[in-house]
């Protein structure tokens, strides 16, 4: 069963005082994944290779990159990134939790 995301990333200016605001500026954009990405999170988190907020960050990194390098691999710009991605998540998920 797939999961479906949407996902929105807005520009946030810091202002006096530590308040935020929005700039108006945002990027939307769905994502289909077989994957839970609220379980592979917390599943990067209790790795404990990165701490807070990176743990999430981290994750939805390597979830989006390595979703379009799957698609494009056998393109000439992808080409030579993706084995040195695949390799990076074998030591990934061969760590002690990693791929529960």
């Amino acid at each position: 069963m797939p999961f479906n995301y949407h996902i929105d990333i807005e520009r946030h200016d810091r202002e006096k005082k530590a308040a935020w605001s929005i700039s108006g500026q945002s990027i939307s954009f769905e994502l289909s994944s077989r994957d839970d990405l609220q379980e592979l999170i917390r599943r990067v988190d209790s790795l404990a290779i990165v701490s807070g907020d990176d743990a999430a960050q981290l994750t939805i990194g390597i979830k989006l990159l390595g979703d379009v390098l799957l698609r494009y691999r056998d393109d000439e710009i992808f080409s030579d990134l993706f084995p040195h991605f695949a390799t990076f998540m074998k030591k990934l998920k061969s760590l002690p939790g990693g791929d529960q």
